[in-house]
């Protein structure tokens, strides 16, 4: 007994098996996680590492080129990248797409680990992890309100961040405009002259006597008890009577030599929400997480966080990625709804048969709801390649089901056979057939999976979810088909009015067409021409497509952008905050801008950077586009004397915070200085063609620099070694986080 005779003649184990197949396939989508794109891997591991108060030039010599050195040695390395700053460096080792990102990240840890030993003394452990391409932060929140910069510290770090990093998804959080609570101790110059006491004696005694350690335990024959070096000073009255040293039996107090206040950290980072002081957080999802879901799992938070803000402090979204993403996805849905509607209409208009068409039509839910259940088993989410993938598959799902039914319906006319019989035989005469035309058409989409490069990994899911749809559509149309034509299909055909229009409308067509195919084929001449016409039709085709832009992904209007400024290096933060507020200015003058954060200063400490995330109004409140929005803003804020200012789209791949740009070049070369003027050149080129805007480079050798030479007579006269006077120098001048001092439950810096 053939499949499709099974299926005739048990009806509701058929129907059950359809209907189950809908259900779990209704059940997998509304579980499926929703993202803008599909969540992959790309192989590669960066190396983040601290050393504060060192200069690039150290970071690369001393601490980037010995990581570069270890990690080239790992099997399956492509390409290391590196970038090194004032006190900071980052290495991105690059693999081959088919080396397993875990295994890789875990050799690279095992490298690192090994090469500590060998990094400066000072340096803080590097850190080693994978990189995710939609790391970037996907919602930005910003709290404000009658407070100042320590308290919403205080309250983004101890209170939003804490709860914030309980819920699933999400990873960690990026601060903006943070100013963590620290003790500072402010050396006086004139106090440590009198008292001849020097940076370095302060230092070792904060270290001496403000420390708390284990001691150890006491045991009896009926119990032990811990015991605890209860060291740290309790408060700051204590910590300033700490003796530093002693003269003559009388103590040197520290507050003979220093004033203690309970402050702030060094000023690096200002962030404000629509000019207003604020702490921004940006929120970054877990990898593998899904977008829509962590950022609705924040906003559902934040009227909890909210109760916790003391009176005259809000909280705020100012920037949801996820907004975009469901209304990309909702957007695509209707498309796919519609196509389904559309195709329905289409073939009742040719059917002309009210039965024939439900039949027909069932197979487009079934299949691809059907395909939603795998899609949810294989990991997929909802995101515009897989939504893709179903638009594009509502036209072919129902092909399978149009060629079996139709065949049923010539055995019932026009053989006058039963509709269980016509339903038997129809179907076994071309279900052949129809596995053929299923594997044809499957063979041209399922290869798509299996492309190489990044671009292969975001088209997997695309071929995989055809795949899918188009093999369903061949179990409904051998299945479900049949069966639905033996039950509900009858001989014999009533025409009305709209009926017989369209048949004639199809007759008068097909009159058309023999009389153009008689005479294109009459004599030689004729079928010449036409062969000339379609070569000259695909000549032109190819000349009119090398016109046609290439790009990975289109530029969306998504009523989000931002816009990065650049001040000269060596700018002072106070006046790279000057010039973002005069941005500020700018932006306020146009109508179409609702809201903006604006940051200064990056995660790499460079205080000459500034971030402005802009969200506009709806689209059809507004008459501007986005993108002329962004080319105004270029030239007004270039106009800001000594800013560089570059618009820029939210990355398709992440979220906000992230500078992205359409092109990059690599130069490699020995000597820094050649490479910078080499760098100038190209720049200087590529700005006298309007082709190019928004150029920069991230080569910066200007960084104002004071340098300090031992007299080393002088010290060894004094009994003073060049580490003495290099932490004198850092103590006095940069600072130093010394230990940590305990208030309020919470442990912060001693500087």
């Amino acid at each position: 007994m053939s499949l499709w005779d099974l299926c005739i003649r048990r009806p509701v184990f058929t129907t059950v098996l359809m209907v189950s197949l809908l259900v779990v396939g209704a059940m997998g989508y509304t579980r499926m996680g929703v993202d803008l794109m599909p969540d992959f891997d790309i192989p590669v591991v960066n190396i983040v590492t601290t050393m504060p108060g060192a200069d690039p030039e150290v970071m690369d010599q001393d601490v980037t080129d010995l990581i570069e050195s270890e990690v080239g040695t790992l099997e399956g390395v492509d390409a290391i990248t590196s970038q090194s700053f004032e006190g900071y460096c980052s290495v991105t080792v690059q693999f081959l797409l088919e080396r397993d990102i875990d295994v890789a990240a875990q050799e690279v840890r095992d490298k690192i680990s090994k090469l500590q030993k060998d990094l400066p003394t000072g340096i803080d452990p590097p850190i080693v992890q994978k990189v995710d391409p939609a790391s970037s932060p996907i919602i930005w929140l910003a709290v404000y309100g009658d407070a100042d910069a320590q308290q919403l510290s205080d309250l983004a770090d101890n209170v939003i961040k804490e709860r914030l990093q309980s819920l699933s998804g999400v990873g960690s959080l990026y601060f903006g405009g943070f100013r963590e609570r620290t003790v500072r101790v402010w050396l006086d110059p004139a106090g440590m002259r009198k008292y001849d006491v020097g940076p370095a004696q302060v230092v070792a005694a904060l270290q001496a006597w403000h420390v708390e350690l284990p001691g150890g335990r006491i045991e009896n024959e009926a119990a032990e008890s811990t015991i605890k070096m209860k060291g740290e000073f309790a408060s700051l009255a204590e910590l300033e009577n700490m003796a530093v040293d002693w003269r003559g039996g009388a103590p040197i107090r520290l507050k003979d030599v220093a004033r203690v206040e309970d402050g702030e950290a060094d000023l690096r980072t200002i962030a404000r929400l629509n000019g207003q002081p604020s702490v921004a957080l940006g929120v970054r999802k877990q990898s593998g997480a899904n977008t829509v879901g962590v950022a609705e799992a924040v906003i559902e938070k934040i009227p909890e966080l909210q109760a916790l803000m003391p009176p005259g402090v809000k909280l705020q979204v100012v920037f949801d990625n996820s907004k975009f993403i469901k209304d990309s996805v909702h957007g695509v849905g209707f498309d796919l709804v519609f196509g389904a509607a559309f195709t329905a209409a289409v073939i009742f208009l040719f059917l002309r048969h009210g039965t024939m068409t439900l039949i027909s039509v069932i197979a487009i839910p079934t299949s691809l709801l059907g395909a939603f259940g795998f899609m949810y088993f294989m990991d997929f989410t909802v995101n515009q390649i897989t939504m893709l993938a179903m638009s594009l598959s509502v036209g072919l799902v129902i092909d399978d089901a149009i060629v079996v039914l139709e065949n049923i319906h010539r055995h019932m006319e026009h053989e006058g056979q039963a509709p269980a019989a016509a339903s038997s035989s129809g179907t076994g005469e071309v279900a052949f057939a129809v596995l053929a035309a299923t594997m044809a058409i499957a063979g041209i989409f399922l290869p798509v999976a299996f492309m190489g490069g990044v671009i292969g990994r975001v088209f997997y899911q695309f071929g995989v979810s055809v795949g899918l749809a188009i093999t369903l559509s061949l179990v409904v149309s051998l299945t479900m088909t049949p069966m639905l034509c033996a039950r509900w299909l009858r001989s014999g055909t009533h025409e009305g009015v709209l009926s017989r229009m369209v048949l004639a409308f199809l007759d008068w067509l097909d009159r058309t067409y023999r009389v153009l195919l008689t005479a294109a084929i009459r004599t030689r001449a004729t079928r010449v021409g036409v062969l000339v016409l379609a070569v000259v039709a695909f000549a032109a085709g190819l000349v009119v497509a090398g016109q046609v832009g290439f790009e990975f992904a289109p530029s969306d209007d998504r009523s989000q952008f931002q816009v990065y400024l650049e001040t000269p290096i060596g700018t002072s933060i106070t006046e790279t905050d000057r010039r973002a507020r005069e941005a500020e200015k700018i932006l306020a003058t146009h109508k179409e801008i609702r809201q903006y954060v604006t940051t200064v200063g990056d995660q790499t400490g460079q205080i000459n950077k500034v971030n402005l995330l802009i969200d506009m109004v709806p689209r059809h409140d507004r008459t501007i586009s986005q993108q002329e929005l962004m080319d105004q803003l270029r030239v007004e804020m270039n106009r800001i004397p000594g800013v560089i200012a570059y618009p820029a789209n939210i990355s398709n791949m992440g979220g906000g915070g992230t500078r992205t740009v359409d092109l990059q070049f690599t130069l490699q070369g020995a000597d820094l200085l050649t490479l910078e003027r080499i760098s100038n050149e190209i720049m200087r080129r590529m700005a006298q063609d309007p082709t190019f805007m928004d150029i920069s480079d991230d080569l910066e050798l200007i960084q104002p620099q004071v340098s300090v030479y031992p007299d080393r007579d002088a010290a060894a006269d004094v009994k003073v070694d060049t580490r003495q006077i290099a932490v004198a120098l850092q103590a006095m001048m940069g600072g130093v986080d010394i230990s940590k001092f305990k208030i309020d439950g919470q442990r912060y810096d001693i500087r």
